[in-house]
């Protein structure tokens, strides 16, 4: 097969969505096909300082929807008619009317922003401006034909928006985009350079950015109505961004007994190593595409402790420890309670528990593996295009 990758730019700072094409794109190239990836170049943002951010932002607006869909067309028409086009992220849905009448499929991680456009969730109202930005978006995926999922709640949110398309809407759930090397303890701890924890020393963590879904002031709300039930609390380290300044407020609240540890710029082994480490994944999202760390998590051996909503629940089943969805601000402190309540009796579990849990989960992981979900993609590519020939 003919293969055209249409990648997020490297400008827009984004890790998981490159990570992903690359994921796809060079799994097809190992498959022997051929490959090739075109996005958005700097041709105008790149005469802009950083500062002011905005002016930034603008050009960088103009690089990949005014610049790169005219680039797009002109490429398009020295590819063979047989070239399926691979859209690898629905936030590049605008650039979906240049390639409608070729053969094409949409990968899509979540719908949350289009759905934040449209008012489904009181945590994120969107000004003027995003929501005109995300109804272009929505224009382009109406006029889409082939869709891959990568979760049935993401697939549902697709067909509430778009309506079911005429052509291919498929789940493929995300695999693994790293390699999945448990550490032992020692090994662990000599990655990150610290002493060998005791047990009850082993941190809680949470992975992932700043996204308003991702709940990370809910995480440090929960950890501050645990640390005050415990003479002694597992510390907590929060790997992602740099933490925004409610974060850092709501830090200031955790009892002194309690220990918070922001981590940013975190390597892929370092990454292992944390999740070798680590007594529990505290990962209470408002809401998620996919939820990779959970996925991750259980093939370390680690305990997940997740929002028992979908598409958690899609990706933990029964493996995985849930806690309800944090509701508005007014009921969090009683949210908070309750989910601090469950991390303890997780943590509190018998080691023949643990290790049944652990069990569970390494095995419930092991359906999230590269080589399926590349099979399931190149099936769904050549069926695109056999129906195209």
């Amino acid at each position: 097969m003919n293969l055209v990758f249409l990648t997020t730019p490297n400008f827009t700072g984004s890790r998981s969505m490159p990570r992903f094409a690359a994921l796809v794109g060079e799994g097809m190239r190992e498959r022997g096909h051929s490959v090739e990836y075109r996005t958005a170049e700097c041709k105008v943002s790149r005469f802009f300082p950083p500062s002011p951010a905005p002016l930034l932002k603008w050009a960088r607006y103009v690089d990949q929807y005014l610049l790169f869909p005219s680039a797009l067309r002109r490429s398009i028409q020295s590819d063979s008619d047989k070239t399926l086009y691979i859209v690898t992220d629905q936030g590049l849905g605008m650039w979906i009317p240049e390639i409608v009448t070729r053969p094409h499929v949409l990968h899509c991680h979540d719908m949350l922003a289009i759905r934040s456009s449209l008012g489904d969730f009181p945590e994120n109202r969107l000004s003027l401006t995003g929501r005109l930005y995300q109804s272009r978006i929505r224009s382009g995926l109406s006029r889409a034909n082939n869709f891959i999922s990568v979760s049935e709640a993401t697939r549902n949110s697709l067909h509430m928006i778009r309506g079911i398309p005429a052509g291919i809407s498929e789940v493929i759930h995300n695999a693994q985009n790293r390699p999945i090397q448990r550490m032992s303890l020692e090994e662990a701890s000599n990655c990150l350079q610290i002493s060998v924890p005791l047990p009850e020393q082993r941190p809680i963590i949470h992975v992932g950015g700043n996204q308003w879904y991702k709940n990370r002031e809910g995480v440090l709300q929960i950890y501050t109505a645990y640390a005050a039930t415990s003479s002694d609390p597992a510390p907590l380290w929060m790997i992602g961004g740099e933490p925004t300044s409610a974060m850092r407020l709501l830090e200031r609240m955790v009892p002194s007994q309690g220990r918070v540890h922001f981590m940013t710029d975190v390597t892929d082994c370092k990454l292992s190593a944390i999740y070798s480490l680590a007594a529990a994944l505290l990962f209470p999202s408002l809401e998620e595409g996919f939820g990779w760390p959970v996925a991750e998590a259980m093939a370390f051996g680690c305990p997940v402790i997740t929002t028992g909503i979908a598409p958690m629940t899609e990706v933990g089943g029964e493996s995985v420890v849930y806690v309800p969805r944090a509701g508005l601000s007014h009921q969090r402190q009683e949210w908070a309670a309750s989910c601090a309540r469950i991390l303890n009796k997780t943590l509190s579990l018998s080691d023949d528990q643990k290790t049944m849990m652990i069990k569970r989960g390494i095995d419930r992981a092991t359906r999230f593996n590269r080589d399926d979900f590349l099979d399931r993609c190149e099936f769904i590519y050549s069926s695109i295009l056999a129906n195209n020939s």
